[in-house]
């Protein structure tokens, strides 16, 4: 009895994968924090085009630098230890980013997500309280940055 090979096809050639050109995360988070400028003073002034515009000239160069320091820290550290503070940032534009309600809430929440994805009830916890801090500590630097203005302005108008 004759056995008949059956020749098999050589495996098609892999295709390279196309990556989508992505500029920096630097960029992405200055990005990030004028379009959270923008957002904020839309929020928080609704259609008081004066006061929002300008909110808008004075705190988005401090959000821009605030964007690029969690890029470049995403960047170094990776997403995951990044992730509290970003959650922080995301929802005080959300709710209001001069009361620490929103700070907080996106702090803990995003760092309960880190915990969650590791699947430890003690890191949960961990997580929550860490980036609770994290978030006291970006309500913090924004009324500090405001203040500070505040200083400047009545120093020069004397």
């Amino acid at each position: 009895m004759d056995v008949e090979t059956i020749e098999q096809l050589p495996p098609p050639p892999c295709l390279p994968r196309r990556r989508i050109p992505v500029p920096s995360p630097e960029c992405l988070g200055l990005l990030a924090g004028l379009a959270a400028a923008y957002v904020t003073a839309r929020t928080v002034f609704g259609d008081d085009g004066e006061a929002g515009g300008l909110f808008l000239c004075f705190m988005a160069p401090f959000l821009a630098v605030a964007g690029v320091c969690l890029g470049k820290a995403a960047k170094t550290h990776g997403w995951a230890r990044v992730r509290p503070a970003v959650w922080a940032f995301l929802l005080a534009v959300a709710f209001d980013p001069f009361r620490p309600a929103g700070w907080l809430l996106g702090g803990a929440a995003g760092g309960a997500f880190n915990g969650l994805r590791r699947r430890s009830q003690a890191d949960t916890l961990r997580g929550a309280l860490l980036g609770a801090a994290l978030g006291l500590a970006g309500w913090g630097a924004v009324w500090g940055y405001f203040l500070s203005l505040l200083a400047v302005v009545g120093l020069l108008s004397r």
